[in-house]
């Protein structure tokens, strides 16, 4: 789960064992950035939403989008 632009929330099934998560948080930080701030959670298992569809990847970030040019012209 991305909740800002920068943090990431991850829940990871099955435990720990089969992903180390120094070498986890070292990886996904090449991919995110180094500012990245990475919570891990295992878990025995992960429970399906009502749909019974897993989501891999949950976005809840919405950066702010810039007015388009029109607009911005429109205020002078």
């Amino acid at each position: 789960v991305q909740d800002t632009a920068t943090h990431y929330d991850l829940t990871i099934a099955p435990g720990p064992a089969e992903y180390p998560e120094a070498g986890l948080r070292a990886e996904l930080r090449r991919w995110l950035g180094s500012d990245a701030e990475i919570d891990v959670e295992f878990v025995g298992s992960i429970p399906r939403p009502p749909s019974g569809k897993h989501r891999p990847v949950i976005g809840r970030y919405r950066p702010a989008r810039p007015r388009p040019a029109k607009e911005r012209r429109s205020d002078r």
